[in-house]
């Protein structure tokens, strides 16, 4: 089953009665920022914020409806983390079976992640991409509209304040599931010009 396409695999989940989510996490910090800030002629833009590097992890999982499952994290994510997760989207799903397509990152081919998955019987699936190809990941673009959208265009005083950000970013992303399936028809996404992304099944 190796080698298989994102259409292939959502007939594999149409047949399994499964949903089938693109799977990512990020991370920002409370000193983040994006854009440009302004000033009166002549003086230097200041904006006060904590001197603190702090970070919170945020996962996120996407359906091409525009579902959409989220959490977040002030510890390094790693393979509990990230099973938790799991168990997160599983659950959202009412029974239903999940397939999830994500990247290769290290905690998403651990063995206590590969026992788990095994440990589900078929219940979760992982299906990774290629390397180095966020374009073909359209949860990419929740962290886009999180980070600059709402997360980088305010100063963030402690870790408290960020996670409470960015879970409400995540939030309203969960309430607005139409900008959610947009971003699989963004410009520049592979899968949104006849699904040309690949994946393969996990081994």
């Amino acid at each position: 089953m190796a080698g298989r396409e994102v259409p292939q695999i959502q007939d594999h989940a149409r047949r399994q009665g499964a949903e089938l989510y693109f799977s990512d996490e990020a991370g920002v910090r409370s000193d983040y920022h994006s854009g440009p800030s302004w000033a009166p002629v002549g003086q230097t833009p200041v904006v006060c914020t904590t001197g603190n590097r702090k970070t919170v992890n945020m996962l996120s999982a996407v359906l091409r409806t525009g579902r959409s499952v989220s959490g977040s994290s002030t510890d390094t994510v790693d393979s509990e983390v990230f099973i938790n997760f799991c168990h997160k989207v599983m659950g959202d799903v009412s029974g239903k079976k999940v397939f999830l397509i994500l990247d290769r990152a290290t905690y998403h081919v651990s063995g206590r992640t590969r026992e788990f998955v095994e440990a589900t019987e078929g219940g979760l699936q992982l299906f990774f991409l290629s390397s180095y190809s966020p374009q073909l990941n359209p949860d990419e673009l929740v962290w886009k509209n999180v980070k600059h959208g709402h997360l980088g265009r305010v100063p963030i005083k402690n870790v408290a304040e960020l996670r409470s950000r960015a879970v409400a970013a995540l939030e309203r992303l969960r309430e607005a599931p139409e900008l959610v399936a947009g971003f699989f028809h963004a410009p520049g996404l592979a899968t949104s010009v006849g699904d040309q992304s690949r994946a393969s099944i996990s081994p």
